[in-house]
């Protein structure tokens, strides 16, 4: 693994890991009611969603230029990572709208 592709795929895994710390503190903050505290960490997930598709981007386009981009398990493990955090959020949402439903 080249030192690039081990600091990209490090960068996707941190970058995950924030997202999905920042879903889970809106989950705790809206079952406490606190809808605005909450939707203020769905934000910082979104923006750190955001931050991690851009190192992906850099492997995509490097792809796209004709670089060989040498797949292993950490390189998985960094895209199962990602994948992971984006359906956090989607979900993260919902759960948000659910107890703000169920609140009234």
């Amino acid at each position: 693994m080249s030192d690039k592709l081990l600091r990209i795929s490090s960068q996707i895994i941190v970058g995950s890991s924030e997202v999905k710390t920042h879903c889970s503190q809106a989950l705790q903050v809206a079952k406490k009611n606190k809808y605005s505290e909450a939707l203020e960490f769905l934000k910082k997930a979104k923006d750190s969603l955001a931050k991690t598709y851009e190192y992906q981007s850099e492997l995509l386009s490097d792809f796209a230029l004709g670089e060989k981009i040498e797949v292993d398990i950490f390189l998985v493990h960094a895209q199962d990572h990602l994948m992971s955090a984006s359906q956090m959020i989607e979900n993260t949402e919902e759960f948000i709208e659910l107890y703000r439903k169920l609140s009234y």
